[in-house]
């Protein structure tokens, strides 16, 4: 009994030294160790080559290489099955293309042109949304790449506009159609909303908002061409003209046949304003030809604008067309003869063509231009002293004088009134 209590107590105090010892792991019901990790792995390669003697086929490094080696044969069966199907698709059968891009992408679904040959044999079986499907899930294996996002929005389109046709012809065939009248119902009304949300979004200046939801309209109503025109005006605020000018002649080439219609007036009248605003925005870039090619689209609609032929002379001015550019100004003054820019510009290219004339010695005819000039607009010096010059050569002294004083005077005069603004406009 004695020999039992002495075993008990030493039991006692070898769990007490132990506890004392590492308390932590005592509570978290484990047994410290005093191997170091060396020890530790030295003792699991023995047990391992215990129980497999010297074989090489569990070690790690002939496993990795073999994985390898898998990995590669894995991706060269996918790319197979792959080229199969695009030989298949070249060949019109896409059902069996499918079928040889599905075997790819379960070998490796990594690959997003696997999908997105996937969704163009969809998309000619007449499967939009699974080809949707397949679209994104390429997009979303490279977010960055954007044509993928404008393929997905190009074949929902594709799908919206074949579900319009599909009910309106429903319509055709009963107009009272139930199912088909309630569904044409839906479409419209979220178009209504959309293209509401995307006026706001315009007022608010999110251009970006706005293009995306009168997109949204036109998925849902695609027939409806006052979204056109409205996605016209946006894309002219966004200075993207020749994608507004695609909007406008999409809608006149709808209403052709209705010339006098409030769509079509409309419609023609933001072309011309497009036309005339991309031609500005050729001429502040130097683009001078171009912009002259845009204007000339616009008087041939429009020629009782008079301030297409201004902005046209100004294009032939910047090219030294001054014939021209005297033609264009004249034209425009017809149509408003009070128009005081219109004078000064035809004076400028009268003061020009007369300088070409005194270079050439053609004096008396310098001298009428000069004079046409001052008329058109008297408060320029420098025509006066173009005008001296001139009058100088041909001996007439007592004009030649006249016109260097004015020149003076006048310039003396623009300085005075030029440093009297400048100083109330600093107090």
């Amino acid at each position: 009994m004695e020999h039992a209590r002495e075993e008990e107590q030493n039991e006692e105090s070898q769990h007490q030294t132990l506890a004392e010892e590492d308390p932590i792991m005592l509570g978290a019901g484990v047994f410290p160790t005093a191997l170091s990790e060396e020890q530790l792995a030295a003792a699991t390669e023995k047990a391992r080559q215990d129980l497999f003697g010297s074989s090489k086929i569990f070690h790690l490094d002939a496993i990795e290489k073999k994985n390898y080696v898998m990995s590669d044969i894995i991706n060269n069966r996918a790319e197979e099955h792959y080229e199969k199907g695009k030989t298949l698709v070249n060949m019109g059968l896409m059902e069996e293309a499918i079928i040889s891009f599905n075997k790819a992408l379960n070998l490796d679904p990594r690959r997003k042109e696997f999908y997105s040959r996937k969704a163009e044999a969809y998309l000619y079986i007449g499967d939009f949304q699974s080809s949707v499907l397949n679209y994104r899930m390429a997009s979303n294996l490279d977010p960055a790449d954007e044509s993928l996002v404008s393929t997905i929005s190009h074949t929902l389109y594709i799908h919206v506009v074949s579900c319009y046709r599909d009910i309106s012809h429903a319509l055709s065939l009963d107009p009272s159609h139930p199912e088909a009248v309630s569904l044409m119902a839906t479409l419209k009304l979220r178009a209504e909303e959309a293209k509401a949300r995307a006026v706001n979004k315009a007022l608010e200046g999110n251009m970006n908002g706005a293009f995306h939801c009168i997109n949204k309209a036109i998925d849902n109503n695609p027939v409806e061409l006052d979204y056109y025109i409205f996605r016209g005006t946006l894309y002219r605020r966004a200075k993207n003209f020749n994608a507004a000018i695609d909007n406008y002649l999409l809608v006149l080439d709808k209403v052709n046949d209705m010339k006098e219609s409030e769509t079509y007036l409309e419609t023609q009248r933001q072309l011309l304003l497009t036309y005339n605003d991309f031609a500005v925005h050729c001429y502040h870039r130097g683009f001078y030809e171009e912009a002259v090619l845009l204007l000339n689209q616009s008087i041939k609609e429009e020629k009782q604008e008079k301030g297409l032929y201004i902005n046209r002379g100004d294009c032939f001015l910047k090219q030294c067309n001054l014939d021209f550019a005297l033609l264009d100004y004249e034209q425009a003054q017809e149509l408003d003869p009070e128009d005081w820019r219109i004078q000064i510009r035809i004076a400028a290219v009268n003061n020009e063509k007369g300088l070409l004339s005194h270079q050439n010695r053609n004096y008396q005819e310098a001298d009428e231009r000069f004079t046409t000039a001052i008329e058109g607009n008297p408060c320029m010096s420098q025509y006066y002293l173009n005008r001296a010059k001139t009058r100088q050569i041909l001996r007439h002294v007592t004009g030649s004088q006249e016109d260097a004083v004015t020149s003076l005077l006048l310039d003396i005069r623009n300085k005075q009134t030029f440093f009297s603004n400048s100083t109330e406009g600093s107090e």
